[in-house]
């Protein structure tokens, strides 16, 4: 006996709603792929001087819903008319997963305080974005920080994307990523691009 004749109207319901979300979730998981192969293969992005406030303002737009939800303060710590070299697209998704990150995994309870930083040490651009939230255990999962797929805080809505992309991405501009973090104790991301004048 198949399914169609011997399933009732709402369990062929449940089942199309089951199927539809599978296919929904990898048809997600191929764009996701396909964007990361994109990155990965591309070669000579057009990088160009930009100015961060406008990036970071861009940013705070996307989110401000969650910024007003979270009674969140991002302060900028920098000059409104420094430069960064960077890919503006990819700039603005590096801005957005970081800034997400900060908001998504904060402390209950604790509004999230962001800084973000920009000098230039040395022919590069040194922007950090450090948070007051739930930080991460860099001795359990420090190697896996950046991996594809990898979630650390049980979030349901977590995918594992966000900071592979965006490591992928300063790769691809040839900079750095690094973060230094301690459970409770929030994190620091600090993402360094080439400069030159």
């Amino acid at each position: 006996m198949s399914l169609a004749n011997s399933a009732t109207n709402e369990e062929k319901l449940a089942f199309c709603e089951m199927v539809s979300s599978v296919a929904n979730s990898l048809d997600e998981t191929l764009i996701n792929l396909n964007d990361i192969i994109a990155i990965q293969t591309t070669e000579g992005i057009p990088i160009k001087p930009i100015l961060l406030s406008t990036a970071v303002q861009l940013a705070e737009k996307s989110l401000g819903l969650t910024i007003a939800e979270t009674n969140a303060t991002i302060h900028q710590d920098f000059d409104e008319n420094d430069l960064i070299q960077a890919n503006p697209a990819y700039l603005d998704s590096i801005l957005l997963n970081l800034l997400t990150n900060s908001l998504k995994y904060k402390k209950p309870d604790t509004p999230p305080e962001i800084h973000i930083t920009l000098e230039r040490i040395k022919g590069f651009s040194k922007l950090v974005i450090q948070d007051n939230g739930r930080g991460l255990d860099l001795k359990k999962y420090g190697s896996k920080v950046f991996g594809l797929y990898k979630t650390f805080h049980g979030n349901k809505d977590a995918k594992g994307l966000g900071l592979f992309i965006t490591k992928t991405q300063v790769e691809s501009m040839h900079g750095n990523i690094d973060i230094v973090s301690e459970p409770n104790m929030g994190a620091t991301v600090i993402v360094e691009l080439p400069y030159s004048d």
